[in-house]
Parts: structure tokens; C-alpha cells; sequence
């Protein structure tokens, strides 16, 4: 999965908390 930088998630399990984060 990516975020919103196109960068691939590191923490998958907490790819959704991180976008939410930004």
C-alpha cells in the first residue's frame, strides 16, 4: 500500500493511522 507521499508504508498494519495522521 501507498501513502499519500507514494511511498510504500512501512508499517502496513498502521498504513490507514498514518494517512489518517496526515
Amino acid at each position: 500500500r501507498k501513502n499519500s507521499d507514494g511511498e510504500l508504508e512501512l508499517q502496513i498494519g498502521n498504513s490507514d493511522m498514518a494517512l489518517l495522521a496526515k
